[in-house]
This record gives structure tokens, C-alpha cells and sequence, in this order.
């Protein structure tokens, strides 16, 4: 185990999922925040504890914590994901959601971010306004690169200008055919009769 530097931060994924919840907790708990629980890494994999109303479980995967929430996310586990960045000299300080033996209290005691929240969504609602991140699906997926398609547009503009072009062009010569075909009438005069004879 190493000292912790001054400075040095450490990140902590709490997750937010829907469980069977026996009354009369429910009446306590919103609909998708009705259990809170904490993912973090260690010694080169995840480890993500996990309290129930049956005693406080410890899980472990040989796995990047990333790649695990990923996994979890698909599977559609949780209803929601939040990361939380804390740094090692922040001051622990006591808050009325720390007392009470739940899920919610074990997440912010592991983490040292606390509040005076008792319910996993007044918990997640106090971590967004501290400044918490949601990760989605979409932030988790590697971006595509942006590819540069203005030469191909160039080209693509080009192209239609030659067509256009060459249209024109085969325009202008059927049209000289015809009246070299009619003759003196064609050359001298206009479908409409105004400058020459007409037919």
C-alpha cells in the first residue's frame, strides 16, 4: 500500500439500480434509485462493495473498472452511473446521512464525499450538484474520428459542374445541327417569326 501524496485524487463510480425493496423502505425510495452502491479499482482490477438490508458484500473482477461499468451498463443493471473524482486530502466530515447503516451512508463513507442525504436519489441529486459526472453509454463507446470530407464534396461539386457543362454543350450542338439541317430559313429567322421569315 502506498502513502498518499498531497494532491493525489481518487475515483469511485456509484451506481443507482431498481431492487425489490420490502415495505416500508419503498415508501422511502423513488422508482430506478431504489439502491446505491460503490465500484472502485484495485490492484489492477475492480472491486465493488455492496450493502443490502442482509449484510455488506464485496465483489472483485480481474477487469479495468471502466470495462466492468460498461459491461454492467449494457446488461442494463443500473438506471444510473455517477463518477466521482475526490482528492486523498479532502477533510471527512460527518453529515446525517452517515449515521444510519444503508447503502446510502456506505457509499459516502468509502468515498468521503458526504451529505446529508438518506436516499439514494437525494444522494444522487447532492453528487451532481458537487459536481459529479454522468457517465452514459454514449461517453463510455470510443468516438469515431471526424473525417474530413471537404475535398470529397469539392470533387463531388466538380463533377456536377462538368455534367452540367457537357449537357449544355450537347444542348448547343444539336441545336446548330438542326438549323444547319433547315437551312437559310433556320439561320436567318426564329420559331416565333420576328427577325426573319417564318414557316
Amino acid at each position: 500500500m502506498t502513502t498518499a501524496q498531497t494532491g493525489e485524487t481518487f475515483t469511485y463510480y456509484i451506481t443507482f439500480s431498481e431492487t425489490k425493496l420490502p415495505l416500508p423502505w419503498r415508501w422511502f425510495t423513488r422508482k430506478g434509485f431504489r439502491h446505491c452502491n460503490v465500484w472502485m479499482a484495485c490492484e489492477g482490477g475492480t472491486m465493488n462493495v455492496n450493502q443490502s438490508m442482509y449484510g455488506i458484500n464485496f465483489y472483485t473482477w480481474d477487469a479495468p473498472t471502466q470495462d466492468v461499468i460498461n459491461l454492467a451498463m449494457k446488461e442494463g443493471l443500473f438506471t444510473k452511473v455517477l463518477k466521482v473524482v475526490r482528492k486523498q486530502d479532502l477533510k471527512y466530515t460527518n453529515k446525517c446521512g452517515t449515521i444510519i447503516p444503508t447503502c446510502v451512508s456506505l457509499c459516502q463513507r468509502i468515498t468521503g464525499v458526504t451529505f446529508h442525504a438518506f436516499t439514494p436519489y437525494a444522494y444522487y441529486k447532492a453528487l451532481l450538484r458537487t459536481g459529479a459526472q454522468e457517465i452514459t453509454m454514449d461517453s463510455l463507446m470510443p468516438k469515431k474520428p471526424k473525417i474530413d470530407d471537404s475535398a470529397l464534396k469539392e470533387q463531388r461539386k466538380q463533377a456536377l459542374d462538368a455534367e452540367l457543362e457537357a449537357k449544355t454543350e450537347k444542348g448547343r450542338t444539336e441545336d446548330l445541327r438542326r438549323r444547319q439541317k433547315m437551312g437559310r430559313k433556320s439561320l436567318l429567322g426564329t420559331s416565333g417569326g420576328e427577325l426573319g421569315v417564318s414557316e
